[in-house]
């Protein structure tokens, strides 16, 4: 079971970094922090810098992507593992995950008056989503050398936070990966 809270930071402008960024390498599912807002908040900083918006941006933009860290979250996953046979596993969860301030744009914060709008114009939810993962993986010892295969998949359902302006919700996201390991 993990359980992670992370602050964020609501106000772009106030000249102070509130949002707790955790190492990327701490995952935390496979789609929604890794993939979904790392995806949407790599656009903030050219859209915070709009001279239209903001005349002279700040210099610290760059501090806004969360580059795929899990960040502005609490979160729960609780995970199973089952092993039916020697270097077998079977692994899975859902990842339940709200925001711990509003999911925040800063392009459409601004354009809304200072209002919180999140990525896709819309006033913010406090609900991410659920992501369900699925893994398998072997592991086998071959003349003192350890092969790993894996097999892992995920399904976002997203929330309320990346509703659009229109009240629409954003479809249901889906991937995995393979993984082959070979150490000597």
């Amino acid at each position: 079971l993990d359980v992670l809270y992370a602050s964020g930071d609501r106000d772009f402008e106030d000249g102070s970094q509130n949002a707790f960024k955790a190492d990327i390498n701490y995952e935390m599912g496979l789609m929604l922090f890794r993939h979904v807002i790392a995806a949407q908040s790599a656009r903030f900083p050219t859209t915070a810098s709009d001279p239209d918006l903001s005349g002279y941006p700040n210099e610290d933009l760059d501090r806004l992507p969360t580059r795929g860290a899990v960040s502005n979250t609490i979160a729960i996953f609780p995970r199973a593992w089952w092993r039916p046979t020697s270097g077998l596993e079977l692994y899975g969860g859902p990842l339940i995950a709200l925001t711990a301030v509003d999911y925040s744009d800063p392009l459409n914060t601004k354009l809304a008056g200072g209002d919180n709008r999140n990525p896709l114009d819309a006033a913010p939810s406090g609900y991410l989503g659920t992501e369900v993962d699925l893994g398998l993986r072997y592991r086998a010892t071959l003349a003192s050398t350890k092969l790993t295969l894996a097999l892992e998949g995920a399904l976002f359902f997203p929330g309320g936070a990346f509703d659009n302006a229109n009240g629409d919700s954003m479809e249901m996201i889906y991937g995995g990966r393979g993984l082959i390991s070979y150490a000597f």
